[in-house]
């Protein structure tokens, strides 16, 4: 699995998908788009400017806590599910509900979490999962 991130540009541009970095102050937080860096023409096996250089098309300035890592999966219509997506829960096409993403660092697991407290693991494979939206979205609807 590749480790990707998201995060939602400061500007408004909407969502941007790459790496995610910070600055050591903390007050910077942006995701590299290594895809688009990547496309950068070579000359000689070299990149034709400075690594060190980076495009506006290649990093975006993201507000930190819209920033969510992928899962590695996706829900029953393909949509990549991350950290912070709302997600409808079910079973055999029964809904059991809805919960919120989040990765837990002590057990090192994204896990599904309800607004009555509930948590799951999401490592089930029986249940099927239908993004409906994020939290960062849902506290910032003029964005």
């Amino acid at each position: 699995m590749n480790t990707k991130f998201r995060g939602y540009r400061t500007d408004g541009g909407g969502w941007h998908y790459g790496t995610y970095h910070y600055s050591a102050d903390g007050k910077y937080h942006y995701i590299l788009s290594l895809e688009k860096f990547n496309e950068r023409p070579h000359v000689n096996g070299v990149k034709s400017l400075d690594e060190l250089c980076l495009f506006k098309t290649e990093v975006s300035l993201v507000h930190p806590e819209s920033v969510g890592q992928w899962t590695g999966r996706t829900d029953q219509n393909g949509v990549e599910m991350y950290g912070g997506d709302s997600v409808d829960v079910f079973d055999d096409s029964e809904y059991i509900g809805t919960f919120t993403i989040s990765y837990n660092e002590k057990l090192c697991a994204f896990m599904l979490k309800s607004n009555n407290g509930f948590t799951s693991f999401l490592i089930d494979t029986s249940y099927e999962y239908t993004v409906t939206g994020n939290t960062f979205e849902a506290k910032n609807t003029a964005v």
